[in-house]
C-alpha cells in the first residue's frame, strides 16, 4: 500500500514536471512569442513547484489543474492578448497623446494567463473536495451487520 502510494506520487510528479519542461522547451524553440518566452523566462512563476508539492501531499486534482491551467493560460493569453492588442491598436490615431497610445498598445496576455490559472486552481480545489468527499463517504459510516 505504501509503495503503491509512493509510486503513484512519483508518476504524478513526473507527468507534471514533464508537462512544464515540454512547454519550457517549446517556448524557447518553436513558440517564440511574447507570452511563451516571458512565462518561461520567469519560470512560470514557480507554479511547477506548487504543483509538485500538491502532488506529494496527495492533492493530484489541484496539481493537474494548475498544470493544465498553466498550459491553457499561456496559449489563451498569447493569442487572446494578440487579438485584443490588434483591435486596440487599430484605434490609435495621430492626434492621441503618447500615454493613450501606450495604453492602447499594451499586451494583456500575462493578465489573461494569470486569470486562467486562478480559475483552474478553483476548479481543481472543487474537484479535490468532491473526490475526497466521495471516497470518505463510501468508506466511513458503513453500517455493520451483526
Amino acid at each position: 500500500m505504501v509503495m503503491r502510494r509512493i509510486l503513484t506520487t512519483f508518476i504524478h510528479c513526473f507527468i507534471i514536471l514533464l508537462t512544464f519542461y515540454i512547454l519550457f522547451y517549446l517556448s524557447h524553440t518553436v513558440l517564440t512569442l511574447y507570452l511563451f518566452i516571458w512565462a518561461a523566462h520567469n519560470n512560470y512563476l514557480y507554479l511547477w513547484v506548487i504543483a509538485v508539492i500538491l502532488a506529494i501531499f496527495q492533492k493530484p486534482s489541484v496539481a493537474y489543474s494548475i498544470t493544465a491551467g498553466n498550459v491553457a493560460g499561456v496559449i489563451i493569453g498569447q493569442y487572446l492578448g494578440d487579438y485584443i492588442q490588434a483591435v486596440r491598436s487599430a484605434k490609435i490615431t495621430d492626434t492621441m497623446s503618447a500615454e493613450m497610445i501606450h495604453h492602447l498598445s499594451n499586451h494583456h496576455g500575462a493578465l489573461i494567463w494569470l486569470i486562467v490559472i486562478l480559475v483552474s486552481i478553483a476548479v481543481g480545489i472543487l474537484l479535490q473536495i468532491r473526490y475526497t468527499q466521495k471516497h470518505t463517504s463510501s468508506t466511513v459510516n458503513v453500517p455493520q451487520i451483526p
